[in-house]
């Protein structure tokens, strides 16, 4: 039986980064591929600031000179249909959200919506627990957070590494495509 829904931050909740491009980009030179990787591990460990971090990335695509090209970046925003689903979940679930980033993005993302305790019982971030999704702690951790078991929990993510992991520490899972995608999963499993 599911008691909790965790949801990703950036992909689900939030965007800020054509990943996709990124990687097709960078991942083609072996050099700047591992330095992408441990670019995302220092801001997902949170040693540098996530706006660092678009900046290293979009240096190392080489594409410094147009930070704004939607090959390197997207505009931020927020996906209020997500928040919406969430916000009419909240009295059914315990709700989590979980990210590989930092608590003071987040909060500053959320700071127009008078925080994240709003649609969020618990926000938990790399940063603060040093586990690094896909690792299985990472989301056993959320889940003891949340108190309940691991296949008490169903976690949506954008990430197909994420959900491998998610499924390897015994959570239910929904890799999240789209918002339409979503609700017909959310429907098959009765969620709502």
């Amino acid at each position: 039986m599911i008691k909790a829904l965790i949801f990703d931050f950036y992909g689900v909740i939030y965007g800020n980064f054509n990943w996709d491009i990124i990687d097709s980009r960078i991942y083609s030179d072996e050099n700047k591929a591992r330095a992408f990787v441990d670019l995302k591990t220092s801001a997902n460990r949170g040693d540098i600031s996530n706006e660092e971090l678009l900046e290293q990335v979009a240096k190392l695509a080489e594409d410094e000179k147009h930070p704004n090209n939607p090959a390197v970046k997207f505009g931020p925003s927020i996906n209020y249909a997500a928040l919406g689903l969430v916000e009419s979940l909240k009295h059914k679930f315990k709700i989590g959200l979980l990210s590989n980033g930092t608590h003071e993005h987040i909060s500053r993302v959320f700071k127009e919506l008078q925080g994240t305790d709003k649609f969020f019982d618990i926000v938990i971030t790399s940063s603060d627990t040093q586990f690094i999704k896909p690792s299985k702690e990472a989301f056993i951790s959320a889940a003891r957070k949340l108190g309940v078991e691991p296949d008490e929990v169903l976690i949506i993510d954008d990430s197909a590494g994420h959900i491998e992991g998610a499924k390897k520490a015994g959570l239910k899972t929904i890799k999240f495509d789209d918002m339409d995608q979503l609700r017909r999963e959310f429907e098959h499993l009765e969620i709502y």
